[in-house]
């Protein structure tokens, strides 16, 4: 769990596993804190390993957030992927903007390390 600190701040905490660069993001991401978003997600691409945006302590985000998201898998095509637990409040948003069958989503990291290490086979 990602302690989000007072009034759901976000909260952004950067692992290395052997199967790819992951960033858990919690809280409330928004116009506020894409700049800080933006650069954390970008550095993880640096390397070769895949990268996973862990959103399953994210309690809200907006379309600024989508905008970024969307530019990074458009930028490292095959290499990003999204979790967010079935039945998560950010699904519906994800629904809504139709980016479901856009972007790479799992409902948990081990989709996506299945998704990513059978790929690379």
């Amino acid at each position: 769990m990602l302690d989000m600190g007072e009034g759901g701040t976000a909260v952004f905490v950067h692992q290395t596993s052997p199967w790819a660069e992951i960033l858990a993001a919690g809280g409330e991401l928004d116009l506020a804190v894409v700049p800080q978003f933006s650069s954390a997600l970008e550095k993880l691409f640096d390397g070769s390993l895949p990268v996973v945006l862990d959103l399953s302590e994210c309690s809200y985000l907006d379309s600024t957030i989508l905008r970024v998201l969307v530019g990074a898998c458009n930028a490292w095509p095959g290499r990003f992927g999204i979790v967010i637990p079935t039945g998560a409040r950010v699904r519906r948003v994800f629904q809504v903007a139709g980016l479901e069958g856009a972007l790479l989503i799992g409902a948990s990291r081990e989709d996506l390390q299945q998704h990513f290490l059978t790929k690379s086979s």
